[in-house]
């Protein structure tokens, strides 16, 4: 049976019980998540977006990949790490193909409405699109068994942001 994703009440609570679980495992949002325009990609305080991880990489090579320093490049106010010249320049040719999905910050919270950082390492690519997520736990309990009405969810989400 799909998710159903709730009322705005119980949305709330359950952003306030995913906040809380999030406080106790330890993890934390990013800095000044509540101002972060969703034009802008999830980026740490020095700007450098999802962890310093290669976008190109989960597509090419199927992994989780870092990148170096000496391929970066700045996009939608953040710097982007590649893991050699060529993904650079994949991205760089286009980068709507790459990017991953709301910004680079966990498609589960965004299906809840919630701006969380993410574990490079938890992702997955579905129907072209790469979605990363804040834990493996989240990723294979909670977002693949209802991957369809998450991604509904998230984009509707995202999409009644637009211009923030």
């Amino acid at each position: 049976m799909p998710a159903v994703h709730p009322s705005p009440t119980l949305r709330f609570n359950r952003t306030i019980s995913l906040l809380f679980a999030c406080a106790l495992a330890g993890l934390t949002l990013p800095a000044g998540c509540a101002l972060v325009s969703i034009d802008r990609a999830n980026a740490d305080s020095t700007g450098l977006a999802i962890h310093g991880y290669d976008p190109v990489a989960y597509f090419t090579l199927s992994a989780a990949t870092p990148g170096l320093a000496e391929f970066a490049m700045e996009y939608k106010g953040a710097r982007w790490l590649f893991a050699n010249a060529k993904h650079r320049e994949l991205f760089a040719a286009e980068p709507a193909k790459y990017l991953p999905a709301y910004g680079g910050y966990c498609a589960y919270g965004m299906a809840w409405g919630v701006r969380v950082d993410v574990d490079p390492t938890a992702w997955e690519i579905a129907g072209g699109r790469l979605y990363l997520m804040n834990t493996a736990g989240v990723l294979n309990e909670s977002w693949i068994p209802e991957r369809s009405s998450n991604i509904k969810a998230a984009d509707d989400w995202w999409a009644s942001r637009a211009g923030e």
